[in-house]
């Protein structure tokens, strides 16, 4: 059981005004990561991203704005997000 799991359940056996609990997972989303991932190489950093558009910084900010502004009685557990090209953490479609 993940940590947003466990604090969630712990969450809706207390009394109200607790605050929701959202895991939010990304998908592919261009940031630094890559570079960092391959060491500075800002080829092979950029060539993560080729034939696709990955998400942005932004558009996780927006989402995680979302699902913090839902009214009291709404609580988003799980969300996965990723490019409409990206099937799964391992398969995309790439022109």
């Amino acid at each position: 059981m993940g940590l947003g799991r466990a604090v969630s359940e712990s969450d809706n056996k207390m009394d109200d005004g607790v605050a929701p609990v959202t895991a939010i997972h990304p998908g592919a989303v261009e940031t630094e990561f890559a570079l960092v991932r391959y060491k500075g190489d800002k080829t092979k950093a950029s060539d993560t991203y080729k034939g696709f558009t990955p998400l942005t910084a932004m558009d996780i900010a927006e989402t995680i704005y979302y699902t913090a502004s839902l009214p009291p009685h709404v609580c988003i557990n799980d969300l996965v997000i990723t490019a409409i090209s990206q099937a799964n953490a391992i398969y995309f479609k790439k022109d």
